[in-house]
């Protein structure tokens, strides 16, 4: 006859037993999905936020810096036409120095015979910010399909990153920082280069906010170009309902 003593100890090691069993069965069946699937996810989140994009308005800042020192800073109110193409309207351009020529008036302890190349190179960089971000769901796919696309496991449960390699050029890369388990974008992270010089490599990094109705939109976005010590800096806030 078993006493009354094992009989409370057996139930005690089912029970945990069971509890173990069905963490595990938890941690089985928890949120997972395949690379195809945050893709996917990822492809839908693009497509949703250029959607609800065309509802706002916005004031773009971006400021450009030599060496640490600010040398221009433009400012701009964006907001998708009706036809679905974005709209800069210009507000406010300041340089750093009066009389300066150019584009971006770099002048001070720059040669004469070097200006024309910092402002071909600043120019470039500042393009090459908006030729990444926003991102779209047919570079994405393009990028997935030719097989450049793998993920990898931050924080388990509950941060991942989904790499693409030859995203917009080839030998460059593009990470974008998903949040577990409800697939919220966090960040973007690129590691390319301007021109065709592939030598001449530049670092970019978004980051993403939420809007009270809930709209993920990237906030900032810094571009560090190393070889000349420029970096290009563009803000995103102000966010008002357009009246149409």
């Amino acid at each position: 006859m078993i006493s009354t003593r094992r009989l409370t100890v057996i139930a005690c090691g089912i029970l945990f037993a069971t509890f173990s069993w069905a963490q595990a069965q938890a941690t089985d069946t928890a949120p997972s999905q395949t690379p195809q699937q945050r893709v996917a996810n990822l492809k839908a989140w693009v497509q949703a936020s250029r959607e609800q994009m065309r509802a706002f308005q916005w004031i773009e800042t971006t400021t450009v810096s030599v060496n640490g020192e600010q040398k221009s800073k433009v400012v701009q109110r964006c907001y998708y036409g009706e036809e679905g193409a974005l709209v800069k309207v210009p507000l406010e351009q300041t340089q750093a120095s009066e009389g300066a020529q150019g584009v971006f008036g770099i002048l001070g302890s720059i040669k004469e015979h070097k200006k024309e190349e910092m402002e071909a190179y600043i120019q470039s960089a500042t393009q090459l910010v908006h030729e990444y971000i926003p991102l779209t769901a047919q570079k994405i796919q393009q990028a997935t399909s030719n097989g450049y696309m793998s993920v990898q496991v931050l924080e388990p449960g509950r941060e991942v990153e989904v790499k693409f390699s030859n995203y917009l050029k080839e030998g460059d890369s593009l990470g974008v920082k998903m949040a577990l388990p409800t697939n919220q974008l966090l960040g973007v992270s690129i590691v390319t280069y301007l021109n065709d010089d592939t030598q001449d490599e530049v670092t970019m990094n978004a980051t993403t906010a939420v809007l009270p109705d809930g709209t993920i939109y990237v906030q900032n976005i810094l571009l560090d170009g190393e070889s000349k010590n420029v970096t290009v800096s563009v803000e995103n806030a102000g966010y008002q309902r357009l009246a149409r």
